[in-house]
């Protein structure tokens, strides 16, 4: 009531408040509508569809893990000492 008597008694006739609505709605349709045809002129390639290429795969069973080269390399050989024991009779035996 304060804001009646502030603002004068003044009031806004429905058809002024049908017509901002209207007004509001048709800009914020024609406004999406835009977006879509803007996008579809810049870029008209991503509208187009190709055609599913079949690309067929041959199963070669278990694939083996990629690993780096060092693990397929041997430590290098070292020399071996000849190995020696006793028989029971107390002669040497190498081996």
């Amino acid at each position: 009531m304060e804001a009646r008597n502030t603002l004068g008694r003044s009031r806004i006739s429905t058809s002024v408040v049908v017509t901002f609505a209207v007004a509001l709605l048709a800009a914020l349709l024609l406004g999406g509508a835009g977006g879509y045809l803007v996008r579809t002129a810049i870029s008209p390639a991503s509208s187009k569809t190709g055609t599913p290429v079949d690309v067929r795969q041959t199963y070669s069973g278990p694939q083996q893990p990629v690993v780096p080269d060092w693990v397929y390399r041997r430590p290098s050989a070292q020399p071996t000492l000849p190995q020696e024991t006793t028989d029971p009779n107390g002669n040497v035996i190498r081996y």
